[in-house]
């Protein structure tokens, strides 16, 4: 079974690195059905979209064979405020 469980859409605005984020860039520009057409013609079983803090990207392809829906969620530790990202 083949599958990539981290890939981003349109939707995700949001980015992580702090240079994208002063420059007001998105983390990426695909849209969801090409990022569904490029992970099925490299052999893709399964295809998701984990974008950050959304489902949208996941959504836009949920009608389409062979998907599911998942994201990539912003959580921080209590203790210290360390941030971690976790697919989900």
């Amino acid at each position: 079974m083949k599958v990539d469980l981290h890939v981003h859409s349109k939707y995700s605005i949001r980015p992580s690195q702090w240079i994208l984020q002063k420059l007001g860039c998105p983390e990426c520009f695909t849209e969801p059905a090409e990022v569904y057409r490029i992970a099925k013609q490299r052999g893709m079983d399964l295809v998701t979209i984990t974008d950050h803090n959304t489902i949208s990207g996941s959504l836009d392809i949920a009608h389409l064979p062979g998907t599911f829906v998942s994201e990539e969620v912003t959580t921080y530790f209590p203790e210290d405020g360390c941030k971690a990202h976790v697919l989900v």
